[in-house]
This record gives structure tokens, C-alpha cells and sequence, in this order.
């Protein structure tokens, strides 16, 4: 009960340190997961690092986890590390038939846009192009970073497509 309070209360520390010494890492990282994209947007990407690294491994294969960790990576300009950790997100999207379509879209949305992220690594803009598009479709607009993102690697794509006029209207 204490781990909800501070839930509620916007004490996420508290909360998370209660639900994992209660033994319940699943509401800990649901915890996080309400929490990825808030943090993203005041690049408090720290914050995220270490809640993540509290959970146990087997949590952190949640879909959206996956995703997040995936993210840091990209951060940390890692790119090698993205690709097999949103093949496992994806995978577990399928293996979760329960989340509803409102919570599978923006996820997809997110791998969509850390995929647009390694194929501007590679420098392949047809996919960076493809990627960037369906991450703007499948992302929700609150999800500030993420869309910035996936607009500028949509805009990039454009550019680097030969299709500046597209990219500057």
C-alpha cells in the first residue's frame, strides 16, 4: 500500500524501492513504463538508467522497457545495441496479446522512430524515410521527444531522398 501511495503522490522513487522490497517488480516497472516518455521530454535520462537498472533482467524484457533501453542507447550513440533490443520488443508485442491497440500503436510508433534513428546511423534514407513515417503516425502528439525525433529523421529522409522541396514545406 505505501508503493501506491507514493505512486500517487508523484514520489516514484519511494514507490519503486516499495514495490520492488514487497517483491512486485511488475508494478515497479509499470511504474517506469507511465513514466519513459515524461522523462524523455525533460531529458532526464538519467532518471530512467537507473530505475531500469533496479528491475530485474527478466522485467526489463517488457516491451516498452525494451524500447526505453533501446532509447538510452541511442542517447548514448550506441547504435549497434538498438537493433536487437527492438527485434525483443517487438517479439514481446506479439507474445502480449492482452495490451490494447491504444498502448500497442504508440510502442510501435516508438521502435518505428529508434529504427528511422539506426537507418540515419547507416546512412540508408529510404529507410530512415519509412521508418520516420510510420513513427509519425503511431506516435501520440504528448509524446514530445519522441515525435521531434521522428520528425526530424522523417525531414532528414526527405532531404537526403532528393525531395528537399517536400522537406522544407
Amino acid at each position: 500500500r505505501a508503493a501506491a501511495w507514493f505512486g500517487a503522490h508523484a514520489l516514484t522513487d519511494e514507490a519503486i524501492a516499495h514495490f520492488l522490497r514487497a517483491g512486485d517488480a511488475p508494478s515497479a516497472a509499470r511504474l517506469i513504463e507511465e513514466q519513459v516518455h515524461s522523462l524523455l521530454d525533460q531529458e532526464n535520462w538519467r532518471q530512467l538508467e537507473r530505475w531500469l537498472a533496479q528491475l530485474p533482467a527478466e522485467i526489463r524484457q517488457r516491451p516498452a522497457l525494451l524500447t526505453a533501453q533501446a532509447a538510452l542507447h541511442f542517447l548514448h550513440y550506441r547504435f549497434a545495441l538498438i537493433g536487437p533490443l527492438l527485434d525483443a520488443a517487438e517479439e514481446a508485442l506479439v507474445q502480449e496479446p492482452i495490451l490494447s491497440q491504444a498502448a500497442r500503436l504508440p510502442l510501435q510508433g516508438e521502435i518505428a522512430r529508434l529504427r528511422a534513428c539506426v537507418a540515419y546511423n547507416d546512412d540508408d534514407a529510404g529507410a530512415m524515410l519509412h521508418w520516420a513515417e510510420i513513427a509519425r503516425q503511431k506516435l501520440r502528439p504528448e509524446m514530445q521527444y519522441a515525435m521531434g525525433l521522428a520528425d526530424f529523421f522523417f525531414i532528414i529522409g526527405l532531404h537526403a531522398s532528393g525531395r528537399d522541396e517536400a522537406a522544407v514545406a
